[in-house]
Protein backbone atom coordinates (compact mmCIF):
# COMPACT_ATOMS: atom_id res chain seq x y z
CA UNK A 1 0.00 0.00 0.00
CA UNK A 2 1.15 3.25 -1.02
CA UNK A 3 0.38 6.47 0.75
CA UNK A 4 1.04 10.21 0.44
CA UNK A 5 -0.54 13.65 1.88
CA UNK A 6 -4.03 12.26 2.42
CA UNK A 7 -4.41 9.54 -0.24
CA UNK A 8 -4.00 5.76 0.15
CA UNK A 9 -3.54 3.49 -2.93
CA UNK A 10 -3.78 0.28 -2.60
CA UNK A 11 -1.03 -1.64 -4.87
CA UNK A 12 -1.07 -5.41 -5.51
CA UNK A 13 2.06 -7.54 -5.70
CA UNK A 14 2.14 -7.07 -9.64
CA UNK A 15 2.42 -3.19 -9.49
CA UNK A 16 4.96 -3.78 -6.18
CA UNK A 17 7.14 -6.36 -8.39
CA UNK A 18 7.11 -3.47 -11.23
CA UNK A 19 7.89 -0.64 -8.94
CA UNK A 20 10.97 -3.00 -7.56
CA UNK A 21 12.36 -3.82 -10.96
CA UNK A 22 12.26 -0.09 -12.15
CA UNK A 23 14.09 1.15 -8.52
CA UNK A 24 16.72 -1.87 -9.57
CA UNK A 25 16.95 -0.39 -13.03
CA UNK A 26 17.21 3.04 -11.90
CA UNK A 27 20.39 2.42 -9.87
CA UNK A 28 21.63 -0.97 -11.59
CA UNK A 29 25.17 -1.44 -10.23
CA UNK A 30 24.69 0.26 -7.08
CA UNK A 31 24.79 3.78 -9.14
CA UNK A 32 22.34 5.71 -10.66
CA UNK A 33 21.74 6.57 -14.23
CA UNK A 34 20.49 9.63 -15.84
CA UNK A 35 16.95 8.96 -15.65
CA UNK A 36 17.54 8.52 -11.69
CA UNK A 37 19.58 11.28 -11.27
CA UNK A 38 17.48 13.71 -13.18
CA UNK A 39 14.60 11.85 -10.49
CA UNK A 40 16.53 13.00 -7.49
CA UNK A 41 17.45 16.95 -8.69
CA UNK A 42 13.46 17.38 -9.66
CA UNK A 43 12.46 15.87 -5.99
CA UNK A 44 15.59 18.00 -4.16
CA UNK A 45 14.07 21.04 -6.05
CA UNK A 46 10.63 19.87 -4.71
CA UNK A 47 11.61 19.23 -1.06
CA UNK A 48 13.48 22.55 -1.61
CA UNK A 49 10.98 24.91 -1.86
CA UNK A 50 8.87 23.74 0.67
CA UNK A 51 6.02 22.06 -1.36
CA UNK A 52 6.94 17.82 -0.17
CA UNK A 53 5.65 16.97 3.20
CA UNK A 54 8.32 18.12 6.43
CA UNK A 55 9.54 13.90 6.86
CA UNK A 56 10.97 14.35 3.11
CA UNK A 57 14.05 15.89 3.58
CA UNK A 58 17.28 15.58 1.04
CA UNK A 59 20.77 15.33 2.19
CA UNK A 60 23.39 17.31 -0.39
CA UNK A 61 27.29 16.14 -0.13
CA UNK A 62 30.25 16.65 -2.18
CA UNK A 63 31.09 14.25 -4.68
CA UNK A 64 33.80 11.95 -3.64
CA UNK A 65 36.07 12.14 -7.28
CA UNK A 66 34.67 14.88 -8.77
CA UNK A 67 33.61 17.57 -5.73
CA UNK A 68 29.90 17.94 -7.61
CA UNK A 69 26.97 18.11 -5.12
CA UNK A 70 25.27 14.48 -4.96
CA UNK A 71 21.43 14.84 -3.25
CA UNK A 72 20.22 12.02 -1.79
CA UNK A 73 16.14 11.71 -1.17
CA UNK A 74 15.98 10.31 2.62
CA UNK A 75 12.90 10.53 5.09
CA UNK A 76 13.32 11.65 8.57
CA UNK A 77 11.77 9.19 11.02
CA UNK A 78 10.26 10.16 14.65
CA UNK A 79 10.58 7.51 17.35
CA UNK A 80 10.06 7.99 20.46
CA UNK A 81 11.07 11.57 20.41
CA UNK A 82 14.34 11.22 18.37
CA UNK A 83 14.69 11.88 14.66
CA UNK A 84 16.13 9.46 12.09
CA UNK A 85 17.35 9.62 8.46
CA UNK A 86 15.95 6.99 6.49
CA UNK A 87 17.15 6.12 3.19
CA UNK A 88 14.71 5.44 0.61
CA UNK A 89 17.20 3.81 -1.53
CA UNK A 90 18.44 1.22 0.83
CA UNK A 91 21.74 1.01 3.28
CA UNK A 92 23.83 -0.32 0.25
CA UNK A 93 23.01 2.93 -2.15
CA UNK A 94 25.48 5.10 -1.23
Amino acid sequence: MASGPGVTVRCGPEVRLACRRFERWLYRGRRPNAVARVLNRAWAAVYALGIAPNHLVTLEVPGRRSGRPISFPLVMAVVDGQRYLVSMLGADVA
